[in-house]
């Protein structure tokens, strides 16, 4: 691996910065420790929707914009969980970084959860896990994991199952990003032609607030 440089912010935001100038190219990640073995008992999937609703809008831009714009400077923005973490992502070209690192900034900031979003990916998520239930495959990953785990957190299912989804309401996945989604409990991670005396200062200029 290249040389790292690291940093953590006064809110407790701890960033690691890794040059690669092969191509003129910059990978983000955002990692907030937070994925599906922190969802309550009854609320599994809550993580997972949590994040997947990050990109479907935030308080200045709603899904339309958001995906406008990355896509305007040819570049990719993202949101997942898994089991210990959830996270953000924007890869661009170097010339961009200051666009992808503001829309990145944004809608882990400022995600609106609107209730139309909400309800678009509960129905979304529970068509999934209903095709899930008639796929073999999943049927045995889903198995076995509560074979290897029994009661333990990591024996849920990531997404939910179609009782919990439906259950889910927009207070529990508001509840869950502010719970979860600050500073003091995320990394982020810079990968790409760029330098970290010109990283650091950027990155505190957008998120140094959170």
């Amino acid at each position: 691996l290249p040389p790292m440089a690291e940093k953590t912010l006064p809110n407790g935001l701890k960033i690691i910065v890794a040059e690669n100038h092969e191509q003129p190219v910059v990978s983000m990640r955002l990692l907030i420790k937070a994925g599906s073995c922190l969802d309550p008992t009854d609320r599994a999937g809550l993580a997972n929707l949590t994040a997947g609703l990050l990109r479907k809008g935030t308080a200045t831009r709603d899904a339309n914009k958001v995906s406008q714009e990355i896509d305007f400077i040819g570049g990719s923005l993202g949101a997942g969980s898994d089991l210990d973490a959830s996270y953000a992502t924007s890869e661009v070209l170097t010339k961009h970084f200051d666009k992808g690192l503001e829309l990145l900034s944004d809608i882990v900031l400022n995600p609106a959860f609107a209730p139309a979003e909400v309800e678009r990916l509960r129905k979304q998520t529970i068509g999934a896990l209903m095709q899930a239930n008639d796929d073999p495959n999943s049927i045995v990953d889903e198995q076995y994991k509560k074979y290897l785990f029994g009661d333990h957190t990591y024996g849920k299912p990531e997404s939910g199952t179609i009782e919990s989804i439906g259950s889910l309401t927009r207070d529990d996945i508001v509840g869950f990003w502010q719970k979860n989604y600050i500073p003091n409990n995320s990394v982020l991670f810079v990968v790409g032609d760029v330098k970290p005396e010109d990283v650091f200062p950027k990155v505190e200029a957008s998120l140094g607030a959170w």
